[in-house]
């Protein structure tokens, strides 16, 4: 099979056709947004013959940025663009050929000007361009040391919680700076990082895939992007912060320093501080951040199929957090531009929980679990991502971007847990011990080759995708379990080592091909093909008081197995256009196989063929410039993991054991997406309406056991009364469905910017309790209000209000049905009083209720500080800042699952007041 893909894979490559260049007939080109990189339209294209300048030719650009004039004779052209709100642009070209591309135009954007005054049009706060939503920054003004943060939680449609950005009802995925990436695809880096007074516009929309990007033929694969446009006079110069502060024992210090040249540009960031501030979002390949007591590998249910690196936002407890990163990029040829990052960060978290849990399995509703928990976990994360897009010529070009993730992990926790009956009648109890140490890689690879033939239209595109990855761990698990039977109690121990080896690789390839049928209608073919294989290598060893070693193997908890994942796809496309409208339809065949080798403790293997039809509809549909309509109908396939796919006991929870399924198959899903927007030019208004539907079959739910009395397995496994099991199954019948609409108005009178959103959302997921299939039905509603200052810089001020309201449903367990109750209000200042002296509040009022919890809670948290600015252009500030100045600060979190409701409370930061130097770097103070 290997050698069979290899080759395939060499095959698909060696078809490129590098050598084949084929002579035109026309002047072509396309013309984009130096910025954003975006299609312009209507942007007009002027050739003069200058020699007879009575000779000349011109068109206009469509709907994606393209143009052809036709029948232009030999000769030396002057190339003009012109187009409201853009620079002109000239240069001479040399028509010689039957054809000439011009290639990409790249035009800037300058302010528009009414007569000859030196008044400048004021452009409104949103505007559509095409499937582009932009913001101008001016339109939402913000003090002298706002973060693009604070500037982005001022814009209608975008909020901002939890570490996570969501725009328009979706999650921003990356954030480009001048259409380039910055530092990866972790947003709030940029967001933290980035001042806000550098900012012209915000743009947010759709990122194509590059392959789409290159055929100009939608594949669905899109990413939710939002991009950063800096100021002119913010191009070019140094400018950045230094800043260091203590109090209380408590201590922040960093720098963030950019050096920008025109499309050169360096960015330097680095922070130490161990009061809770995390500007990133720390990846977690291993899963031993999301375990907390860095456990050994289970099966996971509802876990992610296939490998690759989560992304963990804040951490609850007390955190200790060093950062440094360096992001470059640079055009460093006409035709070849180059960018690569790296990040470095290391997170100590020390937390400490209480969990209380009730179950309701069958008729055993009234089954209570407490859990009292502290833990360390210390995690070190690398990250390298580079890129490079090299236009061979007008007609060939080259993506290549490699990147490298590494984690280590040490953690270690205590924990004492209880089960009892609602009378307090005990069911078990439980002291647990472990500690973990964990490392991993994720190295991923791709490139990509286009080639553009002599008919506008007619392109192909191969690709090439590599991954390798490896996790591995040693974990020490420490118990000592009491059961209890009619008053009768019964101890259990366990003291073991768990060793887990997990190295796995992916290699895909490629290849598209487009052919136009006309000026309005494109076709495309598509093949594809990707081979992952994984190995896991999990050994359980007691411990051997004879030898005082850990030697004893226990095949009952180890087991050693590889699997080996092919699919294969087929698709045929077709897009059609007009002025106002665009629709792509694809369908494809995929094949895929799972082959699985089960060495130890037994062998045996298994074998799964899947074949799907997988459809996909696009629509997008452009009334006038001002609104915009998108509808995207998909269907998708997921594989289970390897963990999941493990017919082997994971025992670091002695009460709550898990275990893997080996019988698990393909989810197939359908997903319709819609979205609709609208801006109003004279009043500034905005609307945006987002629908997002998404059903599953096959979907991996949990499967749960909850044994009543002593039970023997057939593997031969003792399982204690009130011992738990779950493991992963297939389920029909998961359903998704949420919605938002979004609307924004500034409100002149009192000089402000108002946004309301509201979302709805409903969620189906099947599960199963002691073989009865439970369906958990959760609705929810949210409303949030902005209320945001545009006067001046000396006055911002934000006003936040975000209500929830949830209602669980369950067919089966009726005990479970619950309602939750959350409201959350902030008001934000930042005033400048007198004479560069600063007063700042961040006052939250904070409201929980739910139904069946004794863990409601109610507390305000306000932060205060004051400052006082000094040296030339106020680059210097002394600030004097308290933080939870009532001393409320709380934490607690609520989760509803077809078995239990959980309410868990974790330690927090405390009261600390803390004396703040910052030095902010503008142009020409270095």
């Amino acid at each position: 099979m290997r050698k069979w893909l290899y080759g395939s894979v060499m095959i698909l490559w060696t078809v490129c056709p590098f050598g084949i260049y084929a002579q035109e007939s026309s002047v072509t080109g396309c013309v984009v947004d130096s910025m954003s990189h975006v299609p312009l339209q209507s942007v007009t294209i002027v050739l003069t013959d200058t020699k007879n300048t009575n000779n000349s030719y011109s068109t206009a650009t469509d709907e994606r940025g393209n143009f052809q004039i036709h029948h232009v004779p030999h000769a030396v052209y002057l190339f003009k663009t012109s187009c409201v709100g853009f620079r002109g642009l000239e240069k001479k070209i040399i028509i010689q050929k039957k054809i000439e591309d011009v290639g990409t135009v790249v035009i800037v954007q300058q302010p528009v000007q009414l007569r000859v005054v030196d008044v400048v049009a004021q452009l409104p706060p949103v505007e559509q361009l095409h499937d582009t939503v932009q913001f101008n920054a001016g339109a939402f003004r913000t003090n002298p040391d706002a973060t693009v943060e604070d500037l982005v939680k001022k814009l209608p449609g975008v909020t901002v919680e939890n570490k996570t950005v969501k725009a328009q009802g979706e999650e921003i995925k990356q954030v480009f700076v001048d259409g380039r990436l910055f530092f990866g695809t972790d947003p709030m880096i940029a967001l933290r990082n980035l001042p806000a007074d550098m900012v012209d516009k915000i743009q947010v929309y759709n990122k194509l895939s590059d392959q789409a990007e290159l055929t100009k033929f939608d594949d669905g694969q899109s990413t939710k992007t939002m991009n950063v446009i800096t100021k002119e006079n913010r191009r070019y110069g140094q400018f950045g912060k230094i800043y260091g502060g203590y109090g209380n024992e408590k201590y922040l210090a960093g720098t963030m320093l950019n050096v920008f040249n025109g499309d050169e540009r360096y960015t330097l960031i680095a922070s130490s501080n161990d009061i809770n501030q995390q500007d990133f979002a720390a990846q977690d390949m291993l899963g031993a951040m999301k375990r907390g007591d860095g456990g050994g590998p289970g099966g996971e249910p509802g876990g992610p199929p296939g490998g690759g690196s989560a992304s963990i936002g804040q951490q609850s407890g007390d955190n200790t957090v060093h950062t440094i990163g360096l992001n470059y990029g640079n055009q460093l040829a006409k035709n070849l531009y180059a960018t690569g990052n790296y990040f470095y960060n290391v997170l100590k978290n020390y937390n400490e929980t209480i969990v209380n849990r009730q179950y309701g399995i069958g008729t055993n509703v009234n089954q209570l679990f407490n859990e009292t928990s502290s833990s360390n976990n210390d995690n070190y994360n690398h990250r390298v991502q580079m890129r490079m897009e090299y236009n061979i010529d007008s007609l060939n070009a080259i993506i290549v971007d490699p990147r490298l993730s590494t984690q280590t992990n040490d953690a270690s926790s205590t924990s004492s847990s209880y089960m009892n009956l609602y009378d307090g009648s005990p069911i078990n109890r439980a002291q647990t011990k472990s500690a973990s140490n964990s490392e991993g890689y994720d190295l991923a690879s791709s490139m990509l080759y286009r080639h553009l033939f002599n008919l506008e239209g007619r392109t192909l595109v191969v690709n090439v995708r590599f991954n390798a990855n490896r996790t591995q761990s040693d974990v020490l698990t420490q118990s000592v379990t009491t059961y209890y039977d009619n008053a009768v109690a019964q101890n259990d121990s366990i003291n073991q080592k768990t060793f887990f080896r997990s190295p796995g690789h992916t290699l895909g390839s490629g290849i598209a091909y487009t052919e136009p049928l006309d000026g309005r209608h494109l076709l495309q073919l598509s093949y594809n093909i990707s081979a992952m294989k994984n190995e896991s290598d999990k050994k359980v060893y007691d411990y051997n008081p004879i030898d005082q070693l850990y030697s004893l193997l226990k095949d009952s908890l180890s087991n050693v197995l590889s699997s080996e994942y092919v699919t294969q796809q087929v698709g045929l496309g077709y897009r059609t256009k007009t002025k106002s409208m665009n629709i792509i339809a694809d369908v494809a065949f995929q094949r895929a196989s799972l082959h699985g080798d089960y060495t130890f403790p037994a062998r045996f293997s298994l074998n799964r063929d899947y074949s799907n039809v997988l459809p996909m509809v696009l629509m997008m549909y452009k009334a006038s410039s001002s609104n915009a309509f998108h509808l995207m109908y998909r269907t998708s396939t997921a594989s289970p993991s390897i963990n999941q796919l493990q017919s082997v006991m994971d025992n670091s929870k002695s009460t709550m054991l898990t275990t893997g399924n080996p019988n698990l198959s393909q989810s197939y899903s359908h997903e319709l997406m819609l979205h609709y927007s609208f801006s109003n030019l004279i009043n500034g208004s905005s609307v945006f309406v987002m629908l997002n539907a998404r059903t599953t079959n096959h979907y991996i739910a949990s499967s749960t056991y909850l044994f009543f009395n002593d039970t023997t397995l057939s593997d031969g496994t003792t399982l204690n009364k009130g011992t738990q099991l779950t493991k992963p199954i297939n389920a029909d019948g998961y359903r998704n469905v949420n919605t938002m609409f979004s609307y924004g108005i500034p409100i002149d009178w009192i000089r402000c910017n108002f946004n309301i959103n509201t979302g709805l959302s409903y969620t189906r997921t099947p599960a199963m309790t002691n073989d009865i299939v439970n369906y958990s039905q959760a609705y929810s509603l949210n409303q949030g209000v902005v209320l945001a200052s545009n006067i001046n810089e000396d006055v911002d001020f934000t006003f936040m209000y975000n209500y929830s309201l949830s209602y669980s449903k369950n067919t089966q367990e009726s005990s479970l049905n619950t309602h939750y109750y959350q409201h959350n209000a902030n008001f934000r200042t930042n005033i400048n009083v007198w004479n560069g002296i600063i007063v700042r509040n961040d006052i939250t009022h904070q409201l929980y209720d739910a139904d069946g919890t004794s863990q409601d809670q109610h507390y305000i948290l306000w932060n205060f500080g004051i400052a006082k600015k000094l040296l030339k252009n106020q680059c210097l500030e002394i600030a004097l800042n308290a933080y939870d100045v009532l001393h409320q600060n709380s934490s607690i979190s609520h989760i509803e699952t077809s078995a239990y409701i959980e309410d868990t409370q974790s330690k927090m930061l405390t009261n600390y007041v803390m004396l703040m130097v910052t030095y902010t770097i503008r142009p020409g103070t270095l």
